[in-house]
């Protein structure tokens, strides 16, 4: 009786854990290919404008996300390379000795990226990129 009490209890652990495991979802990878879609310009000095054409040409301003943390980015023909790293929801960016920290909410085909401190014409810029399907 005590090993048929046993058995029950063991199935049912290894009935809940495995059952809440199908349940669970990987997070959302940043590897891949980006291609810029919208960039918002707040609190700047002059008017808060949108900058959105979704880059319908084979010419956009792309990034490529490696598993290893290297970065390449296709500026519109204009080709750099560097490192990123995630901590949180905080996407760091290497290029050279240039260091760029945003702020990043990453989707399964959405990533938006917001500064988190005014860029040089002292506007908050939230940038949209949508991942690039192969």
């Amino acid at each position: 009786m005590r090993h048929l009490i046993s058995l029950s209890v063991f199935s049912a652990i290894l009935f809940l854990f495995s059952d809440c495991s199908k349940n669970e979802e990987a997070p959302p990878s940043i590897v891949g290919e980006w291609v810029w879609f919208s960039s918002t310009y707040q609190n700047c000095s002059t008017p808060d404008e949108t900058d959105a054409n979704g880059c319908a040409d084979a010419e956009c301003d792309t990034y490529i996300f490696t598993a290893e943390g290297i970065v390449i980015n296709d500026y519109y023909g204009d080709i750099s390379s560097g490192t990123y790293v995630i901590d949180g929801n905080k996407l760091t960016l290497t290029f050279g000795s240039t260091d760029f920290t945003v702020l990043m909410e990453l989707t399964s085909d959405k990533l938006t990226i917001t500064t988190e401190e005014p860029d040089a014409l002292g506007c908050d810029v939230k940038t949209i990129l949508n991942r690039v399907e192969n």
